[in-house]
């Protein structure tokens, strides 16, 4: 499978830290962010075609990856990396380049525990499993019937639908913070299920597939990691103690419980 990672993120939110350009360029450890990711996807047996990167030339300098430029928008920049994708590939597997916890054996189980029919997969991972192994990480959760979950930094889909969804996309995030919006893209009643944590996943990925007019799934990850990503000075500070942990590859075989 071929991957994509996005790192045409300007540094702006930890401009505190590090006075680097580019945020996908502050250093971990001695290592910038993206060369984590770099390592990470390099290392998964599910990657087999050379990675594309969408960033400044710097990450094209140090690794032997396929570098895309940097557009004005996020979209722009999921643009080039698909331009960059062989004709007729089915599926690609989509990273962003702040997540230096992620493994080979994560992207892995994330890919290999995928419905292959799905036209887009994303990952979650629960509230319980991220605080359990980092309490002191500060996440986004979403509470469903039965679980409270966060998101992950990865997806895999398929390239001919990314340009379909696109402005749907770009209508619900721009809606984010309006309830009344959010209501009439989504529907009232899952709108309030979701509020009252009485959706369930299962409800959220038919409703979200019909909304977009795809096959959407959602794979539930047993690995936090794959969810930390450092966009705050204080998610360096927790990737940074858990890199310093003499045991910190155990994170790595936790598996699926």
């Amino acid at each position: 499978m071929q991957a994509i990672v996005l790192a045409g993120q300007r540094n702006v939110a930890l401009k505190t830290v590090s006075s680097c350009a580019w945020e996908a360029e502050v250093p971990v450890l001695g290592r910038p962010l993206v060369d984590w990711v770099i390592a990470a996807l390099k290392a998964a047996t599910v990657v087999d075609d050379e990675i594309i990167v969408v960033g400044p030339p710097s990450i094209g300098e140090r690794n032997e990856v396929a570098l895309a430029p940097v557009g004005e928008t996020l979209w722009d920049n999921l643009h080039a990396g698909l331009a960059g994708l062989p004709p007729g590939t089915e599926r690609v597997l989509i990273c962003t380049a702040d997540v230096p916890l992620l493994t080979g054996p994560m992207v892995d189980d994330f890919v290999i525990h995928a419905p292959m029919e799905a036209d887009l997969v994303y990952p979650v991972v629960s509230r319980g499993r991220t605080v359990d192994r980092y309490p002191e990480t500060r996440r986004t959760y979403v509470r469903l019937r039965g679980k409270t979950v966060t998101g992950g930094n990865l997806i895999i889909a398929r390239p001919s639908v990314l340009g379909r969804i696109e402005e749907r996309a770009q209508q619900l995030i721009r809606h984010r913070k309006s309830p009344v919006l959010l209501a009439r893209d989504v529907g009232p009643l899952l709108l309030l299920r979701l509020l009252t944590g009485q959706l369930s996943l299962a409800q959220a990925e038919r409703r979200v597939s019909r909304v977009f007019g795809i096959q959407g799934r959602v794979v539930e990850s047993p690995y936090p990691e794959i969810g930390l990503d450092v966009d705050k000075p204080h998610d360096l500070s927790v990737v940074l103690r858990a890199l310093a942990e003499p045991a910190s590859d155990v994170r790595h075989a936790q598996g699926r419980r």
